[in-house]
């Protein structure tokens, strides 16, 4: 556990402010310096509204990793994030929020598998819009499928990291992604 700003571990013990940014070192979870981006585990607790989380190396880019409403003030997500100096920040966006971040493992330039962050995160479906296709409500059991178009990640890749998002939440339930 890198940052837990409900008791000061690795930034001060203060909920973030709406814009407030972080800047979270992996140095501690042993993240070598040639490690290009880390898997993190990102959690928001005691959101006082609805607001997100967005994880990224040095530009904010206005992409949620995790979004929190009033009634749902506690979740989670992993996520990539492409490092900057063995560094990488995560800001809020509008009501008050603890963070929690878990270093879950990294990617490296010499490792057998490797990860190639997207300069800037693309969304490839989005249900509330005609993005991807599919314009309604996912319903209860309702499998989709969608393609990942080479514009976002070329084709010889073999697999991809991806952020499931709950625009509103209808209830218990999950996502799933698989292929």
């Amino acid at each position: 556990r890198l940052v837990d700003t409900r008791i000061g571990r690795g930034v001060p013990k203060a909920r973030l402010g709406a814009g407030s940014v972080i800047t979270v070192a992996t140095a501690a979870a042993k993240v070598p310096a040639s490690a290009t981006s880390v898997l993190v585990n990102l959690l928001g607790v005691n959101a006082a509204g609805s607001t997100y989380l967005s994880a990224y190396p040095t530009t904010f880019t206005n992409t949620s990793n995790v979004n929190f409403a009033k009634t749902d003030p506690t979740v989670a997500v992993s996520a990539a994030v492409p490092l900057s100096k063995g560094t990488f920040k995560v800001r809020n966006y509008s009501a008050k929020i603890d963070v929690v971040v878990d270093v879950l493992g990294y990617f490296s330039p010499t490792g057998g598998e490797r990860f190639q962050p997207l300069s800037s995160p693309t969304r490839v479906l989005d249900t509330r819009t005609t993005t991807g296709g599919h314009h309604r409500k996912v319903v209860n059991g309702e499998v989709i499928s969608q393609k990942i178009p080479t514009t976002a990640v070329p084709s010889s890749a073999d697999s991809v990291v991806v952020n499931l998002t709950v625009a509103s939440d209808p209830g218990a339930g999950y996502l799933a992604a698989y292929t």
